[in-house]
């Protein structure tokens, strides 16, 4: 059983399991559960509940774009990607995006990769979000370029949620 302190319909002040451990001190419209609301065994209500993703920004001219690690599990959702260029990329200038596992390196896995060059692409819209993309506490994902040759400005959107 889950219980509530506050009112459910505005902010809660705490979420605990029945050990009184803390699954929430965030509002009630961003857990991403369904809740049973229960009094003895009556049960008040039902909420459906949906959690914001997270949105990490970062711009550079760097060789690595971003390393999302935040320190809890966590369900990756997307990364965008914008490179600003007068003049095309070339190739071998390629994205790649991988996991760094903490079980080690022999778990590290890419999880994507593509030749911004070949032809010159300027953005990219990763979606992930899918059964196989979450995440355990210790567990980063790095994004890459293997080159900027021309020291093109990039930005770079990471889209997560934590579970």
């Amino acid at each position: 059983m889950v219980q509530v302190t506050g009112n459910p319909r505005r902010a809660i002040t705490k979420l605990t399991d029945n050990d009184d451990v803390l699954i929430s001190d965030v509002p009630l419209s961003r857990l991403l559960t369904s809740i049973i609301l229960a009094a003895g065994s009556a049960i008040i209500g039902w909420f459906r509940i949906k959690r914001a993703p997270l949105h990490l920004n970062s711009t550079g001219t760097g060789l690595t774009l971003r390393t999302l690690a935040p320190g809890a599990a966590f369900r990756l959702l997307g990364i965008r990607v914008h490179i600003s260029t007068g003049a095309p990329l070339v190739a071998g200038e390629t994205l790649e995006v991988t996991l760094d596992s903490n079980l080690g390196v022999e778990y590290d896995v890419v999880l994507f990769t593509l030749d911004m060059g070949t032809p010159a692409i300027n953005d990219v819209v990763i979606p992930f979000g899918g059964e196989d993309d979450f995440y355990q506490a210790a567990d980063s994902v790095v994004v890459t370029l293997s080159a900027n040759g021309g020291g093109d400005t990039w930005g770079c959107e990471t889209i997560y949620e934590l579970v």
